[in-house]
Formats: structure tokens, sequence, C-alpha cells
């Protein structure tokens, strides 16, 4: 799977909204460095 070869957090369909937000919010302000997201459309 991508997001375990590149070690990161994944999004699907199945994840919760409220981790969503969080991961979204990680991402955006740098303390992730990658996210992989899945299976529905994502709006960054």
């Amino acid at each position: 799977m991508l997001a375990r070869e590149l070690n990161a957090p994944l999004i699907t369909g199945k994840t919760p909204q409220q981790e969503r937000d969080r991961l979204y919010e990680e991402f955006r302000s740098g303390r992730l460095r990658r996210l992989v997201v899945s299976g529905f459309t994502a709006l960054l």
C-alpha cells in the first residue's frame, strides 16, 4: 500500500470526519510532510 511505503497517514472514505480534519490541519501546517488520500474527492 502506498501509505505504508511512504510511512504516511491514509485518509479514506471510512476515516471519521474528526480524524480527517486533524490530519488535513497537520498537513497544511507542515507537521505532516505526506498525506495519502484515497477513495473520495478531497478538497485541500
